[in-house]
């Protein structure tokens, strides 16, 4: 496993009165656990920045979830939650991934003001925010929907388009986008 190489967003807004910036394998002081950093480096990035070149358009959720599989799989293999926010231009192309939060094996807290923080002053139009679930099954718990609610509403007032708020398991995705507009939310991983 690689180390992940990361640099602080906003410079440096986001780690101000948190923790410095640390690589995938280190572990950090109970209750640590919300930070945000651009991921630069580390098992599954080069993939994941792959992926986005080949897709390009980046604006449904079945290529949103292709896109952060690798990332998705290698914090599965660490067994906890990694929540993180794929930011997009206005052409709903790839501009970065920051990892927001690295929770425990069975949740993660995401501090909302700081994840915002970091997409609204990188001046991205769109938002996909994504976790993990190290179970490999992608159905939403209660805390998962509250979090997508509560993601949505923050990203309207700051100007964002959430494009969607995914949950990534082993081999399928759940999308709260399809699910909000009556579809089955609950999808197969594709595999391209």
């Amino acid at each position: 496993m690689g180390a992940a190489s990361v640099s602080a967003c906003v410079n440096g807004a986001c780690l101000a009165g948190r923790v410095r910036p640390r690589s995938f394998g280190e572990t950090r002081p109970a209750g640590a656990d919300m930070f945000c950093v651009r991921v630069h480096g580390g098992e599954g990035y080069a993939e994941t920045r792959e992926r986005a070149r080949r897709a390009g358009y980046i604006g449904n959720p079945r290529v949103a979830a292709w896109v952060m599989e690798p990332l998705s799989s290698a914090a599965s293999r660490r067994n906890r939650e990694h929540a993180w926010s794929l930011l997009l231009d206005i052409y709903a192309q790839f501009v970065a991934v920051d990892l927001i939060a690295i929770g425990q094996r069975d949740r993660v807290s995401v501090d909302l003001p700081q994840a915002m923080q970091a997409a609204v002053a990188a001046e991205n139009r769109y938002v996909v925010f994504s976790h993990n679930h190290p179970s490999g099954y992608a159905w939403p718990s209660d805390a998962d929907q509250v979090l997508s609610y509560e993601l949505a509403t923050a990203c309207a007032e700051s100007g964002l388009v959430l494009l969607d708020s995914l949950v990534l398991g082993r081999d399928e995705a759940f999308s709260f986008q399809e699910w909000s507009m009556g579809r089955a939310g609950l999808f197969p991983m594709e595999r391209r």
